[in-house]
């Protein structure tokens, strides 16, 4: 078994979903360490996401190595688990003029065949969390992405315009950092599908050694 696990959060980006996943990885200690690679296109959503999670993280004691980059093969290199957020957003700036004229499933379908290997889809473990996931036209053994669970919430509009204002001031103390980060078996967030993917995982890695 690898002595670090490495965690590749893809789209981290995401308003919905970010905030959220990071809470859970910085409240998450496995056996092993863990190297969490973040990825978006947005560099600025990248930068604020980073430091979130730095921030839940010194909240926590909970020491992960974090690396940021806006290259999904620096991210995806080697990843042991793939945590795949992206949404329109990170989908339109990464694909540039090419996704002038595509709608959001189309985008997020351009992405995806372009940003997801068939190494990648079939090597690494992936939890799906991107809402309207796209559906390959020609499925294969080696082009197949999970289902998306439904998870976390959609964010209402009046919530998705503050959210970037909330994230900074959580991420620079201005405001503190719960309810997000809760840890123990009575906290909502103490079984949620990331824990469990992780826990699951860990569970495969030991077994298998």
């Amino acid at each position: 078994m690898k002595s670090t696990r490495i965690v590749a959060v893809l789209g981290v980006g995401s308003l919905r979903a970010g905030p959220p996943v990071l809470a859970e990885l910085a409240t998450y200690a496995g056996e092993r360490p863990m190297e969490i690679r973040l990825y978006d296109a947005d560099l600025e959503r990248l930068d604020l996401m980073e430091r979130f999670l730095r921030a839940g993280c010194r909240m926590t004691d909970i020491e992960h190595e974090i690396i940021s980059t806006p290259d999904s093969a620096e991210a995806l290199a080697g990843a042991d688990i793939v945590l795949l957020l992206v949404g329109e957003n990170c989908a339109r700036k990464s694909l540039g003029k090419r996704a002038l004229g595509l709608d959001r499933s189309a985008v997020l379908a351009a992405w995806c065949e372009e940003h997801l290997p068939p190494e990648v889809l079939g090597e690494s473990s992936i939890l799906n969390l991107m809402r309207d996931a796209p559906r390959w036209e020609q499925p294969s053994a080696d082009r197949t992405i999970p289902p998306s669970i439904d998870w976390p919430d959609p964010l209402d509009e009046a919530t998705r315009a503050q959210r970037p204002h909330q994230i900074l001031r959580w991420a620079t103390h201005t405001e503190p950092l719960p309810p997000l980060l809760r840890i123990g078996p009575g906290d909502d967030l103490a079984q949620t599908p990331i824990k469990e993917f992780l826990n699951h995982q860990e569970n495969q890695a030991r077994t298998s050694n």
